[in-house]
């Protein structure tokens, strides 16, 4: 079927996730992993900035919704931050940072002989006026 964009907690299992065709950022913490607040004001602040990079950079805008980030429980370090991204024009999203993460990864989900598996992948296409 069509993948799904979303990520995984910890070491690789599958939570309870968002609709299909969402991005899915997975963030591997530094610092304090129970406090998802703090984690989802950084990870729109975020967003706030890969649009912004956007549109200084080729007069493209990419609109947030429904952004959500999972709850952590010691002595988990990693979380999951999902979202659905729209732009006014086709783009790829290469890469991705936020200031409370050491590390950010993008991964696409699908289902593959009755189990769901979660890849990292290079580029997260956006085409223009699709959610995603």
């Amino acid at each position: 079927g069509a993948p799904r964009w979303a990520v995984g907690a910890g070491g690789g299992g599958l939570a309870e996730g968002p609709p299909a065709r969402r991005a899915g950022l997975r963030t591997m913490q530094a610092s304090k992993a129970s406090e998802p607040i703090a984690m989802l004001r950084s990870i729109l602040l975020a967003c706030t900035l890969i649009g912004g990079a956007f549109a200084a950079q080729a007069q493209v805008s990419v609109k947030v919704d429904d952004p959500w980030v999972r709850a952590t429980v010691a002595p988990q370090k990693a979380t999951g931050a999902f979202m659905q991204l729209t732009a006014s024009k086709a783009v790829k999203v290469v890469a991705a940072s936020s200031p409370v993460a050491a590390m950010v990864e993008i991964h696409e989900m699908k289902m593959e002989d009755g189990v769901m598996k979660m890849r990292a992948v290079d580029a997260l296409a956006l085409p223009a006026g699709q959610p995603v």
